[in-house]
């Protein structure tokens, strides 16, 4: 996995897609990924280092429920409110937030695709 880091002051204050286009001094770091990965990849075969990913996956799952309580916002008024706390730093890294943009289930069954 990885992401942009912007490492300018005037590249923070673009919009992400102005930043992709123009800046040229961004890069693509590595996240999600322990720093032990970058060198066991080069001395452990594929299947093993899957392995232990699907062995950590399976915990992380299992015990990691206790870590994280997941918060719902559903509609666009109620997500825009959500997302513009996240911003200011009102979200701490115990939540997990899931975003619909559908008021609720019903107004989703009733769609037509």
């Amino acid at each position: 996995m990885s992401h942009v880091n912007d490492t300018t002051s005037a590249a923070a204050k673009s919009s992400i897609k102005e930043t992709a286009e123009n800046d040229t001094t961004a890069k693509l770091e590595m996240f999600f990924m322990p720093e032990w990965f970058a060198v066991v990849r080069t001395t452990t075969p594929v299947k093993d280092i899957a392995e232990l990913r699907k062995e950590g996956w399976n915990w992380i799952m299992k015990e990691g429920a206790e870590w994280v309580k997941l918060e719902t916002s559903r509609g666009k008024k109620k997500v825009l409110q959500t997302f513009k706390h996240t911003l200011k730093g009102y979200v701490g890294p115990d939540k997990g937030l899931i975003f619909s943009l559908w008021e609720d289930d019903e107004e989703q069954l009733k769609a037509k695709l």
